[in-house]
């Protein structure tokens, strides 16, 4: 089998990108499908895979299914029931748990934003996605800060 390691190596300074991201980028550039069927190709990606696997589960999907969850959760039961029981937002130990929860991992994903805006500067904002992702985190920081901020009396709730 094909030896990839040396792809992966990092380089001796942080400003310089490592050999991986400098093939990826040149891939990708690339017009031609046929080259992604080449058994180069699919090596480079089982190789790819392998190595940050666990890292991707752990660093970036495990963190957002958890935030997606606590946020479905926190303004589906918290945040629009208007039963006596919940009159009184941030009462409960575990509203205020998934408060803080949804706050750190709100900044957590939004940083990866952060790094996405410095890397790509003004071509960052031609993508639908990542508009997507900074009104969606802005919005959900907005609603929970003005709720606590106002005392649950917002425009959708008296």
């Amino acid at each position: 089998m094909l030896r990839t390691n040396w792809i992966f190596k990092q380089t001796e300074t942080f400003d310089e990108p490592n050999d991986m991201f400098l093939l990826v980028k040149t891939l990708v550039t690339q017009n031609s499908d046929s080259l992604y069927q080449t058994e180069f190709v699919r090596v480079l990606i089982d190789e790819f895979w392998d190595l940050y696997q666990t890292s991707i589960f752990l660093f970036i999907f495990l963190p957002f299914f958890t935030y997606a969850a606590s946020v479905i959760f926190y303004f589906s039961y918290y945040f629009l029931d208007s039963t006596e029981e919940n009159e009184q937002l941030g009462t409960s130990k575990m509203e205020k748990t998934l408060k803080v929860m949804i706050y750190v991992l709100n900044i957590y994903i939004a940083s990866f934003e952060v790094v996405q805006l410095y890397d790509l500067k003004s071509s960052y904002f031609s993508d639908f996605t990542n508009w997507v992702d900074m009104i969606s985190t802005t919005l959900i920081l907005f609603i929970m800060t003005s709720n606590d901020f106002f005392g649950g009396k917002t425009l959708w709730k008296e």
